[in-house]
């Protein structure tokens, strides 16, 4: 995170965080899928922690924008579901994800993230 150079040959942004910004973040029983995207900007960090349901579907992953990081088209990886277990990924042009709500819940995830 200390790097000098400002983006990395993988795209994600090298600079020192200077903030950090908390959410729990709600998406509705029978949200749409969000569509595709990398969180390139000013984060830095997102790290992810599932909070309910018990049983879910987590953030799936897809490499590049049309699919992984050689540009195979892909459906992605989806992680488990593990309720008070988070996970965290640099964005980068390599780290398109998307997620969508639950059929038969609202579905609740603790989003924290590094800004610079």
């Amino acid at each position: 995170m200390t790097e000098t150079e400002h983006v990395s040959p993988w795209g994600y942004v090298k600079d020192t965080p200077s903030r950090i910004h908390e959410v729990l973040q709600s998406s509705p029983m029978g949200m749409r899928r969000y569509p595709r995207h990398s969180d390139l900007g000013v984060k830095c960090l997102t790290i992810l922690v599932p909070i309910h349901p018990c049983r879910g579907v987590s953030t799936t992953f897809y490499g590049g924008d049309d699919g992984d990081a050689y540009g195979v088209k892909n459906d992605g990886v989806t992680l488990d579901w593990d309720v008070n277990v988070g996970y965290m990924f640099r964005p980068s042009r390599v780290s398109f994800h998307s997620y969508e709500g639950l059929i038969d819940s609202d579905r609740y995830v603790m989003n924290v993230n590094l800004l610079v």
